[in-house]
């Protein structure tokens, strides 16, 4: 074995006395590391010292440091075994075969999954399109915080895509990514530590929303522009106007069932997507919803109309129970068109069938509902808010929910009060 390709020895003259031997080892890029002193004055006895070192482990080579296994192997052999990004991310979160994924599956259950499928895909897209690019070509070893905070900074300006800037939440969420698969990796001694926990995420701005006034949400639902707004679609009419009495998310409208629907109130335990079916809630908690009759006789009238086992379905529906309505958001954004809030002014105040939610919590509020008992209905769960607040019930909130229900469908009242007013007084 020829040491040389470990370390290199070098003599320093010192004045009135014997040459000091030195020597420097090599980083996992062929980089020369610090100059370091043997003590020794002949050249033997320096390689005697730094053969003693490798044979101990001891030799200060960055890769023996983080991979004491590897001390056998010299550096360019170390750099073959300690990959690149690309090489460490092939095969990352595949639903099949991923460790990690795997992992987290078997930690959930069926009600509360360890991973969502849907996250899972999601974060693969991500790997594929931002890490892998950026990353790919990086020894896994050699990823650096600064390296992390480069990328991210990049992405706030057109470096990473001329055609795009990345908002700081976006950014946040692939470098979770990120740091997920680094702190995978450094569990299973890839690396030493993880690079990402030195860069903090970036700050981000309360998303503002500007709400429907009382007087457009009461024109939206208005009975004589239900034909002209809506196109005559009960279903989807019906579904938006549920959102904004209960505050369910988009996915859950879709996902309730007709044995979903009990006595005085709803069970909400399940969301639907068109690419995964029907699936647990954002949170995987099911919660209930209280029911005023008002709110009964419209889900009936609904159901009336198809043999569905979602709730809100066409009237074409087939009977099999496979396919909720799919364009409650386009219906929507169509009929606020027709009411005059066009795609630019919709977008300026971020109106989107997910305001229903906003709606309804700024309801709650302005009932004097604290959020504790909000999030027993919305679902809607902070860290701060489960830890201080866990022992309020459905029961606790439900009079003073079916209160705020009652109120939001009083604004159609007045509505329809004011419209019959008016038509008394031109006669």
């Amino acid at each position: 074995m020829n040491d040389r390709r470990y370390f290199t020895l070098f003599k320093r003259r010192r004045t009135g006395c014997k040459p000091v031997w030195y020597y420097y080892t090599y980083d996992e890029n062929g980089v020369r590391t610090v100059q370091r002193s043997t003590g020794q004055t002949t050249k033997a006895a320096a390689e005697r010292f730094c053969h003693d070192l490798w044979e101990r482990g001891e030799l200060l080579t960055y890769s023996v440091t983080c991979h004491p296994e590897k001390r056998h192997e010299s550096p360019v052999e170390q750099k073959k075994t300690s990959g690149t990004f690309s090489k460490f991310a092939r095969g990352w979160w595949e639903w099949d075969s991923c460790p990690y994924v795997l992992s987290q599956k078997a930690r959930g259950t069926e009600r509360k999954p360890g991973i969502k499928k849907s996250y899972a895909d999601w974060a693969k897209l991500v790997t594929q399109a931002h890490l892998v690019p950026y990353f790919g070509r990086m020894q896994l070893m050699n990823i650096r915080p600064k390296d992390v905070e480069t990328w991210m900074a990049k992405m706030r300006n057109t470096e990473y895509k001329p055609d795009r800037k990345y908002t700081p939440k976006t950014i946040n969420l692939y470098r979770g990514v990120l740091n997920i698969m680094l702190i995978d990796a450094t569990k299973n001694g890839l690396i030493e530590s993880n690079p990402c926990q030195h860069v903090k995420p970036y700050k981000t701005d309360k998303v503002k929303r500007e709400l429907l006034t009382k007087e457009e949400f009461c024109d939206l639902f208005s009975e004589k522009n239900f034909t002209r707004y809506w196109k005559g679609e009960y279903a989807v009419f019906a579904g938006n106007l549920f959102a904004a009495l209960t505050g369910m998310r988009l996915g859950e409208i879709r996902g309730l069932q007709r044995a979903d629907i009990e006595m005085d109130r709803i069970h909400v335990h399940s969301a639907y997507t068109d690419e995964y079916k029907l699936s647990t809630t954002k949170t995987s908690e099911d919660r209930y919803i209280p029911l005023t009759p008002r709110m009964r006789r419209l889900l009936e009238r609904v159901m009336a109309s198809h043999h569905n086992k979602f709730v809100f379905c066409h009237p074409l529906s087939g009977t099999k129970g496979t396919t909720p309505c799919h364009n409650l958001s386009e219906m929507m954004y169509y009929a606020l068109d027709m009411m005059g809030i066009d795609k630019d002014e919709r977008e300026k105040r971020k109106l989107t069938f997910h305001s229903w939610r906003h709606y309804f919590n700024t309801q709650c509020v302005k009932n004097d509902l604290q959020k504790a008992q909000i999030q027993v209905v919305t679902g809607h769960k902070t860290d701060e808010m489960t830890e201080h607040y866990t022992d309020i019930s459905f029961a606790d909130v439900k009079e003073q929910v079916l209160h705020v229900q009652e109120g939001i469908f009083g604004l159609l009242d007045d509505e329809k009060k004011d419209a019959k007013d008016r038509t008394t007084m031109t006669g």
